[in-house]
Order: structure tokens, then sequence, then C-alpha cells
């Protein structure tokens, strides 16, 4: 080889890798954790857009992050408000705060901000948002089916090897981290950037590099620049005291060792269980199934209504045409459900055919539910709807006809009413209990948890045993009220829970503790019987099934667990390392499993082990 030759071997890799990755220079600012709602924020805010508005060398914005301090649509409204005078182009991501922290799940950004993020490309790379935060759940971040495969779609499709990755969470605590790094896997040179730091660093992540931008707060009252050029990135601070960029990093423009795909299963772990039939939907599910008449109904947050048979072969599907949380409620032959958009819809449960529709002018974030009503001189069922501010509507279920309506309070009702005999129970934030009469919902009477003061979050349903109504609260209160009287027999403060609980025939409470333990208490007075040990590491609330001879219960970390009569804890099977949204009996002995990833699991549980 010549020595002309071997200048161009060297040469010419090097002229491919700088045309690749940078066409032409790009330069933006990154605006990280606005927090619109702390000290003085509105005010560096609005400075922060005038500055950017006075200059002339960005092509665009990104902000990213908790917009908010608490999700709330006055907040996110206000810095929708002042984000809009932005005079380029602008995208702008949510973080924990908007969605998880948020009172009512996330509703008010998309209200408000709209969008779950944005996906776009400048130049010669990619820019996309992440948010690992699910509605109600402020402990567990995780990507959802829907946005790894949305995340891969859009690098397929655009054909770039160079992206710029947002995300408020670093990705260490991501529960499914290596989904990101499987989304990942097709691009040649990623970088990840992540907010809620105190000051800028920068660190590897499985060979990607992470890059930590620091929170909007009184004293870091600026945002970032951040130019690509050539085969390095340019990270700048502007301080608006300072009114200039500030170089404070140079990164190299290198690939990135990703590792491969990791093939994810159905793991069986006891011998008592058996697997029958496994189905992915592959689409994100925020509601449980439900089992009912020898049916199961599953219902994705895009708002597909799926129904299969006992043995899980598909049977039909419905698409609702709109976003949902819950899933539906049967009664002989009509499937009732809502969609976020306002929609009460009930359709045929046995071919999925429209049977029909009301539209009710407002948004509906809470699972609907079936009573027993006298309605015109018949008995009959009635379908109730709640609303964030307390509202209540009873409709007739097969004429759709309104019953009856009430308005309690301000407080939000999230969980469904519980019925004994003509009294209906509802929960709400402000730490009160309602009972209602369920034919005409006037008030019977009304209970205030004492010493309850601003909002005291609750998502369970009320039990009931022998004329005693049990409700949880907070993160550690359960307390016991007379059916009839409205008045107090017992508070139990000291049991950390995660709002899912269940009885056992013989009145025991079984609780789901904080720690992922299964918790006995007495019915009687409130008192720890048992105390098991902890099943999981994260928090993740689901159903408690209880049976005559076991309780199932499963985890975020996507096993399913038994607990035997003995208390014994035995560990069926996991369902691809997904969390566990529901398990539904669907015939004796016979289970189906839901996990938030969409994997359906069929299974038998023939013998308790001894």
């Amino acid at each position: 080889m010549s020595f002309s030759r071997l200048i161009l071997f060297f040469i010419i890799p090097f002229i491919l890798k700088a045309g690749l990755l940078s066409a032409q220079e790009t330069q933006f600012a990154v605006i990280a954790d606005p927090l619109l709602g702390s000290k003085n924020s509105e005010t560096i805010l609005i400075t922060i857009v005038d500055n950017i508005n006075n200059r002339n060398d960005l092509d665009f914005v990104i902000v990213f992050g908790d917009i908010s301090t608490d999700g709330s649509y006055a907040k996110l409204n206000s810095a929708d408000n002042i984000l809009s005078k932005i005079k380029i182009p602008y995208y702008v991501a949510p973080g924990s705060n908007d969605i998880s922290e948020a009172i009512n799940g996330g509703i008010d950004y998309f209200q408000s901000i709209g969008g779950d993020g944005f996906s776009f490309s400048y130049s010669s790379a990619i820019f996309i948002s992440i948010n690992p935060s699910l509605p109600f759940n402020t402990e567990l971040k995780r990507i959802s089916v829907n946005e790894k495969r949305w995340v891969s779609d859009f690098i397929a499709s655009s054909g770039k090897n160079e992206l710029f990755l947002f995300t408020p969470v670093i990705p260490v605590e991501i529960q499914n981290r290596n989904d990101l790094l499987n989304a990942l896997n097709n691009v040649e040179y990623p970088f990840i950037f992540s907010s809620n730091t105190d000051k800028y660093s920068r660190e590897e992540f499985d060979g990607i590099e992470l890059i930590k931008l620091p929170s909007l707060n009184e004293k870091q009252t600026g945002y970032n620049t951040i130019r690509i050029e050539n085969d390095s990135i340019y990270i700048f601070s502007r301080l608006l005291a300072d009114k200039s960029d500030l170089l404070i990093d140079v990164i190299p423009i290198e690939p990135a060792a990703i590792q491969s795909e990791i093939d994810k299963t159905a793991t069986v772990f006891e011998s008592s269980v058996s697997i029958k039939n496994t189905i992915n939907l592959n689409d994100l599910h925020l509601a449980g199934a439900l089992s009912n008449e020898g049916s199961v109904y599953t219902a994705s947050k895009d708002g597909i209504i799926t129904c299969f048979d006992d043995k899980g072969n598909k049977k039909w599907d419905f698409f609702a045409m709109g976003t949902m949380f819950h899933s539906p409620v049967r009664y002989k032959d009509v499937l009732a459900a809502v969609i976020f958009e306002g929609d009460l819809i009930t359709l045929n449960a046995n071919n999925g055919d429209v049977l029909q529709v009301i539209g009710m002018g407002r948004n509906i974030i809470n699972a609907p539910a079936l009573i027993d009503i006298e309605h015109n001189g018949y008995k009959t069922k009635g379908i109730i709807i709640t609303t964030v501010s307390g509202e209540i509507f009873c409709y007739e279920l097969f004429s759709l006809e309104l019953v009856w309506s009430h308005k309690l309070n301000k407080g939000r009702i999230t969980a469904k009413p519980l019925q004994v005999g003509n009294i209906l129970i509802f929960n709400n934030w402000n730490g009160e209990v309602f009972a209602l009469n369920s034919d005409s919902g006037t008030i019977i009477w009304r209970f205030k948890l004492p010493g309850a003061t601003g909002t005291i979050k609750t998502f369970s349903s009320p039990l009931s045993f022998e004329q005693t109504v049990f409700v949880l609260y907070g993160d550690d209160i359960i307390v016991s009220i007379d059916l009839l009287q409205g008045t107090h027999k017992w508070i139990n403060n000291k049991v950390s829970h995660q709002h899912s609980f269940a009885l056992k025939p013989d009145g025991q409470i079984i609780v789901k503790g904080n720690n992922n333990s299964i918790i006995i208490l007495s019915s009687a007075d409130g008192k720890l019987i048992k105390s098991l040990p902890s099943m999981s590491n994260n928090y993740f609330p689901n159903n408690i099934v209880v049976s005559d001879n076991f309780i199932l219960n499963g985890t975020a970390e996507g096993d399913v667990f038994l607990i035997d009569n003995n208390f014994s804890l035995i560990k069926l099977f996991n369902s691809f390392d997904a969390p566990i949204r529901s398990i539904s009996e669907v015939k004796p002995d016979s289970f189906v499993s839901l996990d938030i990833d969409g994997n359906l699991i069929f299974f038998d549980i023939k013998q308790i082990r001894k």
C-alpha cells in the first residue's frame, strides 16, 4: 500500500464521521425543571423567555422535567402562557411532578400544555423525550411499552444516527432501563439528558454519555445552551446575571457500546401452578382485567377494549376512540365503559357492538361502578360515574337515563363506592366518608377523619363486614366506621399501605403494606395479627385476590405470589418482569393475570403445597 493510500485510509473514515454527525451547526436552548409554583418561578421563567427572544443564534428551545411543583392546572397553564411567547420553535415534555405527583394523574398537564412529550428531527440529529412516570404512582419509574415502541419506530424511520434523548429521571432509577437500552440499540451516537439535579455533571450510563442539567431555582436563574458542531457537543451555561454563555463542557461525539436485546419470558417457579395461555397485547394497561360470566375483558390506555373467552381465545375488540384509565363493568349482556374525554359507552358484552353512547360534557378519570337501584317502580342496575370535583351521577344501565346526581363536596373521588343494601359509601380526598341512599342519592350521614386537614389521598374502595365500613387513607391510616351511624369505631394510623386491601371470609383485613408485605389485621379492633415478609422492592398498588384456601397478589417486578392458610409465601411465576396490574378468578382454581405491558397469563392452581 502506498503512503498516499495509507493517509486516505485514515482520513476518509474521519470525513465520513464528521459529515454524518454535523451537516451544519445546530444550537438550541434547554430549560430544565421550570417548577412553576416555587418561589419567584414565574418571574424567572419570564426573564429567561425574554432573554431567549433577544438572541438570534438559537434554532429552537427544549423545556423538560418538572414544569410545575404539583401538576395543577393553574401552575401548568401559567407555564404554558409564558412559554407560548417564545418566538422560535419550542418543545415541552413533562416531569414526575406533572404526572405521578399530580392529584389527577397528569390530566391537567394534557389539558393545559398537551401531549406526552416530543420527537422531531433537526439537521443530522433526532430529539426525543421520555417520561417514565406512571399516573398515581410516585414511586415506580418505568418506560411504557408504548413509549419504547414509539422511540424505536421514530429512530428507525428517521434514518439518522445522532440521538438526543431527554428524561426527567436518570436511567439508573428506571425499573426497565434495559428496555431503554434496547430501544437505543439502533442508533450509533446516543446522548441522554436528565434533569432534577442542583448542578451540572456528566457520567456514563452503560456506554452512553449521560448529561445532567440543573433544575431552575432562585440560585440557578438561567438555562443551558447546547451546540452541536463537527464532532463535539459544547455545553454552555447562560446565567441571566451574566447575560452571556459560559462554556462548561465539551463532549466528543463517539459511538456508544450498548448491550444487545434481552428476551423476556414468563417463568414458572412453583409446580402447583400450570400456565394455560399467554397473550401479549403489547399496549400500556393502567386498568386491570375484568373477569365476568366466562369472559375476560381488558382496556388499554389507548382505548382498545378486548374480550377473551376463559381459555384466552380472542372473541372481539372495540376501539373506544379515547383514553381509558379503568376497566369496564358488566351486567348480563351489557358492558359499560368510560373514556377520559367524557363518554359513557355501553356495548353488547357478547360481540362488542355499540348499544349507546352519551357525552357527559366533562372529563372522566374515575372508574364506573354498578349498583342495585329501584327506578320507576322496577329493580334494575345503575351505573355510578364520579368526577374530580366531587360530582356523582347515577344512570340506569339499560337506558342510560339519569336517575339522580349529587354534589358532595370539592373533595376528589377516585374509588368506586361500596354498596351495602340501599346504602352507598363514598370516600374522598378531603378525609371524608359519605353514605348516600342508592335509589335517590340523598345523603344519610357524613364522616370526617379526625384531625384531617387539606388533601389526603385515597384510592381504594371501602370494604364492609358485619355493619362496619373500612377505609384506607393517606400512607398509613385505616379507619373503621359504623355503617348505620357514620361514627368511627377505631383508627389504626401505623399501617403503612399501598391503598390495596381485601377481606377474608372470617372478617380479617388483608392489607398490602408499603414495603410489599401482606399484613393481617383484626376487623374488631384493627390490631396486627400477622405480617409476612416483603414480596418486592418497588411500590405498585394492585388488587388482592382472597379465596377460602389462599391469597394471591402480584408485584412491581412481575411476580405472582400465593399465601396459603399457614401464611406461607409461595412465588408462583413471573410475568415478563412487568408490574402486575390485576389478578382475577375466571372459574374455580383458574385465574388470569394482567401486567402493565398488556401480558395476559391464564393459569390454574392445581394443588396448594403443604
